[in-house]
């Protein structure tokens, strides 16, 4: 795949780029507030919100959002102030617009978390994990949740991931 356009760091890092006639959006949770605190590498917040956005279901009601991210936060052994922060995060996630084609996806089953892929590069094999991916009015988006805070080296490596 051959970068088209670069990320598009408004709307939380949410909105999409092309490549090779897919969208692909690298999230940067910690724009999206409630992180300030957790951002700076808490590896349990960020399992925490992985863990919670790999599993909740895009429709979620706010109650059942609570239960589910308070107990993967049992799970990780997050504290309470952890958990508050991670059922922030993921109810923007789930509320922005990027979300509602997830939405129309899951109830089609076209919807896909923490998918593997692989592809093969010449004689080189790459595999990764997708945090989202989905197929929506014929268009691929593959979305990248990261909750550390970006500075242009650590965006700089994100954008790579998405390369060939």
């Amino acid at each position: 795949m051959r970068e088209r356009t670069g990320p598009d760091a408004t709307d939380g890092g949410l909105a999409p780029f092309a490549v090779d006639g897919s969208a692909v959006a690298i999230v940067n949770l910690s724009s999206l507030g409630g992180t300030e605190e957790y951002a700076s590498g808490g590896a349990t917040f960020g399992t925490l919100v992985h863990a919670s956005l790999a599993t909740v279901p895009p429709d979620v009601s706010p109650a059942a959002l609570d239960a589910l991210v308070a107990t993967h936060g049992r799970i990780v052994g997050a504290e309470g102030d952890e958990v508050a922060a991670a059922v922030s995060v993921v109810g923007a996630v789930l509320r922005h617009p990027l979300v509602e084609g997830a939405r129309a996806a899951e109830r089609d089953g076209r919807c896909h978390r923490e998918l593997p892929l692989t592809m093969l590069d010449g004689d080189l094999l790459l595999e990764g994990v997708a945090d989202l991916a989905f197929e929506h009015d014929g268009v691929m988006t593959v979305v990248d949740f990261k909750t550390d805070r970006p500075d242009p080296e650590t965006l700089d490596r994100y954008a790579r991931q998405v390369r060939s």
